[in-house]
C-alpha cells in the first residue's frame, strides 16, 4: 500500500535506510558504486583520450560503435571484479551501461525501495491499475 499512498518513512532522495522490501543496505550499495567509479576512472580516461586521438567524424557510426563496444566490455569486467566483494543484489544496482566519460553519483532508494524492488513493485502497481481500469 505504500506504493499507492506514497507513505513511507523518509524522503525518497535522502532515504538512507535499508530497502523496505528486500533489506539491502543503502550504505553498502553506495560503497560498491564508489568502488565501481574508482575502478572505472582510469579506464574511462584512457579510452576518452584514445577516442579523442582517433578524431572520429560525427557520421563515423562504425568507428564509434566499435569504440563504444570496447567501453562496454570494460564496464562488464569491472562489474565482474566487484562480484567477488558484493552480493548479487548490490551488483544488480550497479550501472552496466552508460556513456563514456560519465559516472554514477549515488544510489537512490525511491520511496524507500532499492532500484530492483522499485521496478518490480512499479510493474505490479501498473498492472493493478491497468486491470482496474479495464474492468471498471
Amino acid at each position: 500500500m505504500n506504493l499507492f499512498t506514497v507513505v513511507y518513512p523518509g524522503d525518497s532522495f535522502f532515504f538512507k535506510e535499508p530497502c523496505l522490501s528486500c533489506g539491502i543496505s543503502h550504505h553498502n550499495s553506495n560503497k560498491a558504486l564508489r568502488e565501481y567509479n574508482h575502478l572505472l576512472e582510469p579506464v574511462s580516461k584512457k579510452l576518452w583520450a584514445r577516442k579523442k586521438e582517433l578524431n572520429l567524424e560525427w557520421n563515423d557510426s562504425e568507428g564509434k560503435a566499435a569504440f563504444e563496444e570496447e567501453y562496454q566490455q570494460e564496464l562488464r569486467k569491472i562489474v565482474q571484479t566487484l562480484e567477488a566483494n558484493y552480493p548479487p543484489e548490490i551488483i544488480e544496482l550497479l550501472p552496466t551501461h552508460h556513456p563514456l566519460g560519465t559516472t554514477s553519483t549515488g544510489v537512490r532508494f525511491n520511496m524507500g525501495l532499492c532500484h530492483t524492488c522499485f521496478n518490480k513493485y512499479e510493474a505490479i502497481s501498473r498492472a493493478f491499475v491497468d486491470n482496474v481500469l479495464e474492468n471498471s
